[in-house]
């Protein structure tokens, strides 16, 4: 287990040269590294590209991961000005957003309200949709069918196309009404 000289020392830059050979010799990619490891799906990219550092424990997985008995082979102890640029703008990314969090305090709830209004309105659309287009489906094979069968029954294509057409007027009208409400509710 790693253990820095300096106690206040508790996150490292990654040499990320020598893990992505590591990596590469072993046939793994950063993305199995990381489900691997049960890192987040960006961390190990994180640290290879230099906008964040890796802690003594991530330090150790790590380590172990790529059966290393010295974990300080894995630090970059003297990182590129570049590279401590890259470092110092993704911190000051990161606290703008957390000044934008704050200074922007969402409502929860009524965020969640709207979201479960939302939800219910796009599965009544969905629903509708779905059961015009099962009409419509229905519909098309019966016009089909009655076509087939002969000329007689044309006073039965135009009896279900009145349908067809007064089915899909009222479903428009459905559709309008739930377009109307969505507007009017925002």
């Amino acid at each position: 287990m790693y253990k820095p000289r300096n106690v206040k020392e508790n996150s490292h830059f990654i040499n990320a040269k020598v893990v992505k050979m590591m990596l590469s010799a072993m046939g793994k990619t950063e993305r199995q590294t990381e489900e691997d490891l049960g890192w987040s799906t960006t961390s190990l990219k994180l640290y290879l590209s230099y906008k964040s550092k890796l802690s003594n424990d991530r330090l150790n997985q790590l380590a172990t991961y790529l059966h290393q008995d010295n974990p300080s082979l894995l630090i970059n102890y003297n990182p590129t000005k570049k590279q401590l640029k890259k470092y110092q703008e993704e911190q000051e990314r990161k606290n703008k957003q957390k000044e934008k969090a704050k200074a922007e305090p969402a409502n929860n709830e009524l965020t969640s309200k709207l979201l479960d209004q939302l939800v219910a309105l796009i599965q009544a659309v969905n629903k509708l949709e779905q059961t015009q287009r099962n009409y419509s489906d229905y519909m098309t094979a019966q016009l089909q069918e009655i076509r087939k069968s002969s000329f007689k029954n044309s006073e039965k294509i135009d009896k279900l196309t009145e349908i067809d057409n007064k089915h899909q007027n009222y479903l428009v009208g459905e559709l309008n009404k739930i377009k109307l409400s969505n507007h009017f509710n925002r």
